[in-house]
């Protein structure tokens, strides 16, 4: 500290107290800061604006600069209606107003969450206020996240919105429960209703459904045409496959799919020819891939994979997924057959990680002989476990091929390889063999 003050007094022009940092600094560290706990392409649930509210009350200065730096309040998280577990109110208008306020004119990201406890009283017209408060912004509005627990106190909000355009919403999500299904299309069927931003969101291009699947044309959502990704969850099985092609027709765009629904209805063949990433889950995986082709998928995930994957595995091939580059299988309940790698020698990286070792064997094993090699264009490896025999054979049996893996996986090790054959045998030789014998 002497020392410090000494310099300072030496050099009063160049202090390095951050009281002396120019105003620019300053709000820049302050919205790195800020972004740790409110990246806008973080769940707006988990947002945290602990930093924000601290660093606000350091100093005088400090507060004015906060206060004036948009970055740190395009965030706006409201609540309809009380939390009586943690004894907190809704969002006031008040509060929410100087929110808009202080965010300029950057970008805005909304949560809106309408709790359970929503009377038609106070919470419907702080509702009613705050959606017209917001209106006029809507041109700023980049991401819009709706947590429906009751439509009590969302009507103003959908009322408010139906022909509103945002111009520059990019992602959306839309969770509900199914207990309320009943009292949101109610809502839809209403004589003179329209979905939200019937206006116009040609930017839109994310959408996430978790709880009810509300399907076009009896939905709040906005028009799809833009749409390239899409993420449904689901806990309970779904009967919709019809609702469900409608769906995916009114998003000509859509690249990439994530189905977390058990879907347990068989549906009848049907094509998405722009998908080129595909996530599903157990039951969703069994019953869409008999009759679901994608020409350029490139990329498919199956997690939780339960007894009756095999007959999801018999529809993978290269004919329905010529472009197929990337296979993730997770949980441990399969074994992969001679005919089922043959017919997806487009493959360039498989994981896995959940594999028994006995099945990783047996899959290794198989994939060691002579040319001509199983999956020729594989470059990426991941597996749970294996025998370090059948690991070092296989990794060198791909060097004499001259088809060595460039990325290997293996208890959650994972090793960089690239072209190096020398690295790759020491490997093969050295280090399975010492983690089979730890």
């Amino acid at each position: 500290m002497d020392t410090q003050s000494e310099l300072a007094q030496e050099h009063p022009h160049q202090s390095t107290t951050v009281d002396h940092l120019p105003l620019e600094i300053i709000a820049y560290i302050m919205e790195l800061g800020h972004m740790d706990g409110c990246n806008p392409m973080l769940d707006p649930l988990y947002w945290d604006f602990g930093f924000r509210d601290t660093i606000s009350l350091l100093s005088h200065r400090f507060r004015s600069i906060a206060l004036g730096t948009p970055k740190l309040w395009n965030c706006l998280r409201v609540y309809i209606g009380r939390d009586d577990e943690h004894a907190l109110l809704g969002t006031s208008p008040e509060s929410f107003s100087r929110g808009l306020q202080r965010s300029g004119a950057v970008p805005l990201d909304l949560l809106f969450v309408c709790r359970r406890t929503c009377d038609e009283g106070r919470d419907v017209g702080d509702s009613r206020r705050i959606s017209r408060l917001l209106f006029p912004h809507l041109s700023r509005l980049r991401s819009c996240d709706l947590f429906i627990e009751s439509m009590t106190g969302a009507l103003p909000l959908f009322d408010t919105f139906q022909f509103a355009e945002a111009p520059a919403l990019e992602r959306m999500a839309f969770r509900s429960v199914e207990e309320d299904a009943e009292d949101i299309t109610d809502w839809i069927d209403r004589k003179g209703s329209h979905p939200i931003f019937s206006g116009g969101t040609p930017n839109m291009s994310s959408l996430t459904i978790v709880g009810i699947i509300l399907f076009p044309p009896t939905s709040p959502l906005p028009r799809l045409q833009a749409v390239t990704f899409l993420s449904i969850t689901t806990d309970t099985p779904q009967y919709f496959p019809a609702e469900f092609r409608s769906l995916l027709s009114a998003m000509p765009s859509l690249t990439e799919l994530e189905l977390m629904s058990p879907f347990v209805v068989h549906f009848e063949a049907f094509s998405t020819p722009n998908l080129r990433s595909l996530t599903l889950s157990d039951l969703a995986a069994n019953e869409l891939l008999e009759g679901w082709t994608a020409p350029v998928l490139q990329s498919l995930c199956i997690g939780r994979l339960c007894g009756g994957i095999h007959d999801a595995l018999q529809h993978i091939d290269t004919t329905k997924y010529p472009m197929l580059e990337s296979l993730v299988l997770g949980g441990d309940e399969f074994t992969l057959t001679w005919p089922f790698v043959h017919a997806t020698d487009t493959l360039k990286h498989v994981s896995l990680m959940d594999i028994s070792r006995q099945s990783a064997d047996h899959l290794l094993h198989m994939m060691t002989p002579s040319p001509p090699c199983l999956w020729p264009r594989l470059q990426s490896f991941s597996i749970g476990s294996a025998s370090p025999f059948a690991w070092s054979a296989f990794l060198l049996q791909r060097v004499v091929a001259d088809r060595p893996i460039l990325r290997a996986q293996i208890y959650g090790r994972l090793y960089v390889l690239d072209d190096d054959v020398a690295a790759i045998e020491r490997l093969a030789r050295e280090e399975w063999v010492a983690i089979g014998s730890a």
